[in-house]
């Protein structure tokens, strides 16, 4: 999730505290977010990516257990009462990230697995601006001195807010995994940044061919579904030249950065386009499924010569476009 919305999870969570410890709670909620100082680091060494070690319920108990410590000797409460505030802000953060489309290795460093529920995206806009919003709400209830109970009833219906929104969306994503799935062909349901639009997802990886079975899924619009197949051929020993788009494809996803990209990914696809350019035969920019939003996504660029020379990068809101790929 993004920073205002675990703001706003602490801040609920702690809603009854008195402020200096109530500061207290939401730092620590916030906390696990501080592996953005080094995800640099995370292209050489796994523990160092953004929502890796710092997201395992290990270091969570170890950051409540340092943080508590380190504030009791200078507020007014002992460390047995900060404790449970700190692991409770601590493991919400990760379980509020837990329901996104990223994955959280949350045993390491016992085990690299990585776990996610996928009921919506790791940054909503939509998530995001009424977080915000409610930042600036309660702050403004407070300066203005509100009396405590009206101020708990804005709370706690902010609170049944984000529950009931939750709840509708996990019951949305098992009813369409139950409508549209059949023994033959079962569909992953992937959440957009809208409560009611959703991606169907198949995928299907063979010995020799990767294909995914995809559709963008408006409940309040659609009574059918316009279904889409991208795929490559699965050819890890494929030399150049490379001057098919099929080729391409195939080529470029055995790339090491393609490969590292993907690494939190399960849905990755490719929109192919050729180019004129005197130095390069193709443009493909790598993307996955998971992150589209608001039809853009982050993706990994990549510039390819027909010799099989190419040069690779990161780039952001890459507007999609179907016939491409």
């Amino acid at each position: 999730m993004d920073f205002f919305t675990h703001i706003v999870f602490s801040y609920l969570l702690n809603i009854g505290l008195d402020s200096p410890n109530f500061i207290f709670g939401i730092g620590v909620g916030i906390l696990p977010d501080m592996d953005l100082l080094w995800s640099p680091l995370g292209k050489k060494y796994y523990w160092a990516k953004h929502r890796a070690l710092t997201h395992s319920v290990g270091f969570i108990i170890l950051l409540a257990l340092v943080c508590s410590l380190i504030a009791s000797t200078f507020w007014p409460l002992n460390f047995w009462e900060l404790l449970p505030f700190a692991l409770l802000t601590g493991m919400a953060h990760i379980a509020v990230d837990l329901i996104t489309t990223s994955g959280i290795p949350i045993l390491l460093p016992f085990s690299s697995r990585e776990f996610k529920f996928e009921v919506d995206k790791a940054v909503n806009p939509y998530i995001m601006a009424f977080s915000f919003s409610t930042i600036i709400f309660l702050n403004y209830l407070g300066r203005i001195s509100y009396p405590y109970s009206t101020y708990l009833v804005y709370a706690t219906i902010i609170t049944l807010g984000f529950v009931v929104y939750y709840i509708i969306k996990v019951i949305i994503k098992f009813w369409l995994v139950r409508k549209y799935s059949t023994p033959e062909l079962r569909f992953d349901v992937l959440p957009t940044s809208g409560l009611f639009v959703w991606y169907l997802v198949n995928k299907v990886v063979k010995k020799d061919r990767y294909s995914i079975k995809y559709a963008r899924f408006n409940l309040l619009r659609s009574s059918s579904i316009d279904f889409k197949t991208f795929s490559y051929e699965i050819d890890e020993d494929l030399k150049p030249p490379v001057n098919e788009r099929e080729k391409v494809k195939s080529y470029t996803y055995n790339l090491k950065e393609v490969q590292n990209y993907f690494k939190k990914f399960k849905y990755p696809i490719a929109e192919v386009i050729p180019t004129s350019s005197s130095d390069r035969k193709w443009v493909v920019f790598w993307y996955p499924l998971e992150l589209i939003m608001l039809n853009r996504t982050s993706a990994l660029r990549v510039d390819l010569s027909e010799n099989g020379t190419y040069s690779a990068r990161r780039t952001f809101f890459l507007k999609c476009n179907e016939n491409n790929i």
